[in-house]
């Protein structure tokens, strides 16, 4: 091959090189638009499936409003009904009281002991299935076992978590009942994150049979709790 042919065979070596370097930045801003379109598609999406969503929304409440002020009539002529209700004349506190007076002056304002007994109530539910948890783990540890154990562990938790927040914000003003609820909250959680780690030593080093029995005495103090709370609940009248 001559030296004309070599130089003629670099030339398109050279070509080929450049052309496959143009179509590979071609390629690559291609793909970077393609990229960026779909992104600001999606984004242009999201915002015109939030605004469709507050406009919605809007809507829905300017009908309520609508609803309500059509209502307004109605309510005037139930209050005015309600005026002349004579068994609700004879309970007002004072003849310049109104029925509607009369009505919120019946609630009650004292503890709520029905409320105390469904607390209670729930919560010896989820002692009692924790208890139940406690005898299927320590009767075998099969798949099954376990499937049923951890169901029943977090059925009777819920059960004694939401009765003893229930019990627990009873003893609080209206106005402290949020920050008590957030305090038990997190003190509930953090005990949670200590006992997960502590269980986990717990078996590792005593065994599958003393973290169950372990079990047994934090639910006896529950139950025995629950029953002296439910013997000093005052009676509903």
């Amino acid at each position: 091959m001559g030296s004309g042919d070599k130089d003629v065979a670099l030339r398109k070596r050279q070509q080929i090189d450049s052309s496959k370097r143009t179509m590979f930045i071609f390629v690559a801003v291609a793909a970077f638009v393609s990229g960026m379109a779909l992104v600001v598609s999606f984004f242009l999406v999201q915002q015109i499936w939030f605004q469709g969503r507050v406009i919605s929304q809007k809507q829905a409440t300017v009908n309520t409003i609508n609803a309500n002020l059509k209502a307004v009539d109605g309510l005037k002529d139930n209050i005015r009904l309600l005026d002349t209700n004579e068994a609700l004349s004879s309970v007002k506190s004072s003849d310049d009281s109104s029925a509607v007076q009369a009505v919120l002056d019946a609630l009650p304002t004292e503890p709520n002991a029905d409320a105390l007994g469904a607390s209670l109530q729930v919560m010896f539910v989820g002692v009692l299935l924790n208890a139940l948890c406690v005898a299927i783990a320590l009767s075998g540890q099969t798949v099954m076992h376990f499937t049923l154990a951890l169901a029943l562990l977090g059925v009777g938790w819920n059960f004694l978590f939401t009765g003893s927040t229930s019990l627990a914000v009873q003893n609080y003003r209206p106005e402290e009942k949020d920050r008590a609820q957030a305090c038990i909250n997190f003190c509930v959680f953090a005990t949670m994150a200590v006992t997960s780690f502590a269980s986990g030593a717990l078996v590792t080093s005593k065994g599958w049979f003393m973290l169950n029995m372990g079990s047994i005495v934090p639910l006896v103090l529950t139950a025995a709790a629950l029953v002296w709370l439910g013997l000093r609940r005052p009676v509903a009248r």
